[in-house]
């Protein structure tokens, strides 16, 4: 009888779990479908915003104000369009990367920035990557958080960019530059998620790029503090120390993991909850033996 009951409990055990995992499955694939359509949207319009300042460019010719004045004028119908853009940028090539024009977001408002504040790129990603690209190519950079500069977005929002190479009488003017809102382009996800589900996005650092609770991107909350984190395996864990948005450093690995621990573990036939509890605490007390004591954040995968 006992055998009887722990074979059902086995089946019904693992019927849900495949059934889960093949609801998780399909929830995911459509969360990168909705991520490759957001995505091809922002690269086509970057791609038409570039068409149209090449047009209005002429060569390799400094812009003057009225051809700032035309280009500045596409951009922010472009924005104006597009609840989740912050800025669009045309970047030069020359003076360090200086912006050319740039709009951007002003309360409700969409205005175009005095060419005194305009600001050098050449050290962002978005720049030098882009310059390398053939023409009609983007490149889109990770999530980060706004520069404090960053007039458009909120010191703690987490954006991304897309940008593309804009040539102009077969001489490589300059780069286009799409600053997208991260939460407003990632709220399609949220919205169509099944109901009891909800959408979390972290980097390999463990740094949350996406959360129901905005606090916890990208820890604010919590910039510079020592993040541990263990990788349990089968037969082994292995510990990593490092600041939050840093790289971290292998520190350690440990001959404990998921099948050396349940092999230690006592069960009933079948398992009582409480015993698989104490197991798992059991495991729990494991992994943080061998963690540094100077963590203030645990990441366990």
């Amino acid at each position: 009888a006992s055998l009887a009951a722990y074979y059902t409990f086995d089946a019904g055990r693992s019927l849900l779990q495949a059934r889960a995992e093949s609801a998780l499955l399909g929830t995911t694939r459509l969360l990168v479908r909705y991520l490759q359509t957001g995505l091809g949207s922002v690269t086509r319009d970057a791609q038409m915003l570039t068409t149209a300042a090449s047009s209005l460019a002429r060569g390799a010719e400094p812009l003057d104000a009225h051809q700032r004045a035309a280009i500045a004028d596409v951009l922010k119908a472009a924005l104006g369009a597009r609840p989740a853009y912050r800025q669009i940028r045309l970047i030069g090539v020359a003076d360090h990367g200086l912006e050319l024009v740039r709009v951007r977001r002003q309360g409700e408002s969409v205005v175009q920035v005095k060419q005194a504040d305009l600001h050098e790129q050449a050290y962002r990603p978005f720049l030098f990557e882009a310059l390398n690209l053939p023409a009609d190519t983007s490149y889109v950079t990770e999530l980060s958080l706004a520069m404090s500069f960053d007039e458009a977005a909120t010191s703690s929002e987490a954006v991304f960019h897309v940008s593309m190479p804009v040539t102009s009488a077969g001489h490589l003017f300059g780069v286009l530059v799409v600053d997208v809102s991260a939460p407003a382009f990632l709220a399609i996800f949220r919205a169509n998620l099944p109901k009891g589900l909800d959408f979390y996005l972290s980097n390999q650092w463990g740094d949350f790029l996406d959360h129901p609770d905005a606090a916890q991107v990208f820890g604010a909350e919590h910039q510079g503090e020592r993040v541990a984190v263990g990788l349990v395996g089968e037969r082994h864990v292995s510990v990593a120390v490092g600041k939050s948005g840093s790289v971290p450093q292998w520190m350690a690995t440990r001959p404990i993991g998921s099948v050396a621990m349940t092999d230690k573990a006592r069960f009933s036939d079948p398992p009582r909850p409480a015993q698989l509890d104490a197991a798992i605490s059991a495991a729990t007390r494991q992994i943080a033996t061998l963690m540094p004591p100077d963590f203030n954040r645990l990441l366990v995968a």
